[in-house]
């Protein structure tokens, strides 16, 4: 797996064709390998932008969350938080915030770093728009929803605020 992955320096194929049979290699690779963490970090963010094309958005998504079953959501989802910034075009940016909304709600905020994600949702929801902000927006309501209020009280994890309450 590595050698075919190695074969494709920074994933940045741009001719729709390419892509797509990129895309569907790196499924099958992410759906029947054991990945690790180095050859996953590699095309993620080329990935998690393609899920804003809709083009590409069903196998891209399919490719991501294949990542996360290998590496884990809690590796995954930092990481495109990390380099969303590498991403210049906001239909882009917004459907790999769109990704990570869904990845919280598939896996639990529990299988998640949930207090970075909302950290880095609260931070960057004032700069955003459009699409971007609603998925910000999509992803605050989320983690609400799965921790109710105990993950907004004062920053403090859910453990704490539990052990508080007695």
């Amino acid at each position: 797996a590595s050698v075919l992955l190695s074969t494709f320096p920074g994933y940045r194929v741009t001719i729709p064709k390419q892509a797509k049979s990129v895309l569907k290699i790196l499924e099958c690779l992410a759906n029947t390998c054991t990945l690790t963490a180095d050859l996953v970090r590699i095309p993620l963010i080329e990935i998690a932008a393609k899920t804003g094309d809709a083009k590409f958005k069903q196998s891209a998504s399919s490719v991501l969350f294949g990542f996360a079953e290998n590496v884990g959501p809690k590796y995954i989802i930092p990481q495109i938080f990390k380099r969303i910034k590498e991403i210049k075009n906001p239909k882009l940016v917004a459907g790999a915030l769109k990704w990570i909304v869904e990845c919280t709600r598939e896996f639990g905020v529990s299988a998640t770093s949930y207090m970075f994600s909302l950290n880095q949702a609260q931070t960057m929801i004032a700069g955003a728009r459009g699409d971007a902000k609603v998925a910000l927006a999509s992803l605050i309501t989320e983690i609400y929803r799965q921790c109710g209020n105990d993950a907004f009280k004062f920053g403090r994890s859910s453990e704490t605020a539990k052990a508080h309450r007695g």
